[in-house]
């Protein structure tokens, strides 16, 4: 039997995406001199798109359909932490845009209640955070 999304679950995933929007924005802020406006704009609206796809979560991806097979929503929700994590520890810029758009796309999968995608999301994002 399939179980959904609970509204704790949403909340967790939610918080971790404002987390991670937080983590760009005070790189952001400890980079300052040392981005080039192109960079620093992308990193800006990376964390945006998170800020917006957890408002999504919050509000609507609460009952999506989750499979018996495994524990999608502890992969899902293991891929926004160790993503959020990576954004703290990681000093290459290029590749905290990388994992911030995997981000922002797990989110968006989720905030559409597609559970293939979500699950492809966070395969992709723990791609790269290797």
């Amino acid at each position: 039997m399939a179980t959904t999304l609970t509204t704790d679950q949403a909340a967790e995933l939610a918080h971790s995406l404002l987390e991670s929007a937080d983590a760009i924005d005070r790189r952001i802020v400890a980079e300052w001199t040392t981005l080039d406006p192109a960079t620093r704009g992308n990193l800006m609206s990376q964390a945006q798109g998170m800020r917006a796809q957890s408002a999504e979560i919050a509000n609507v991806a609460v009952g999506m359909v989750l499979d018996d097979a495994g524990d999608a929503f502890g992969q899902i929700a293991s891929a926004t932490l160790e993503g959020k994590a990576a954004l703290e520890r990681i000093q290459s810029i290029d590749r905290i845009i990388a994992i911030a758009a995997a981000l922002v796309r797990l989110g968006a999968a989720v905030a559409k209640k597609n559970l293939g995608e979500s699950l492809n999301a966070a395969g992709a994002l723990f791609g790269e955070i290797a």
